[in-house]
């Protein structure tokens, strides 16, 4: 009797696992720092969905060489209650290129379906300009 309860929350974890509807993205990449490629070690990554804005699906970090894997999933508790909703993912990159300061770069992303491991192009960091003077965030791949 005292082994029912470790079974019974590995059988219920494994039932999430294998039945789970969460809608999951999982992107990997570099990025760049064309100054000081050092610069783009430990940037910062943290994937979030325009649809829910109080949501972080994940967060991680660059290698010292700036690749990086990221991976969040949207809980099906949570979109089933926003139904209407459709998944524009984005990521929130901080980073010192630029400054030592800290600057924030939004990249929109594709949303390839479920589950999709998704290959982006390199991230360039300094090529990127401020959308005004003084302006620590800036982006890249949002329509005008």
């Amino acid at each position: 009797m005292n082994h029912f309860l470790p079974i019974l929350i590995i059988v219920l974890s494994a039932y999430r696992i294998v039945f789970c509807d969460d809608e999951c993205v999982t992107f990997h990449g570099r990025v760049v720092c064309k100054k000081k490629q050092f610069l783009a070690f430990f940037t910062s990554l943290t994937i979030k969905d325009l649809a829910y804005k109080d949501l972080i699906l994940g967060r991680n970090f660059t290698n010292r060489k700036g690749f990086y894997v990221i991976s969040g999933c949207v809980p099906e508790t949570y979109y089933s209650k926003h139904a209407d909703h459709k998944h524009e993912p984005y990521i929130e990159i901080y980073h010192i290129c630029n400054s030592l300061v800290g600057e924030t770069l939004i990249k929109r992303v594709p949303f390839k379906g479920r589950h999709e491991m998704t290959q982006l192009e390199d991230i360039v960091l300094d090529n990127n300009a401020p959308l005004w003077p003084g302006h620590k965030a800036y982006f890249s791949g949002f329509a005008s």
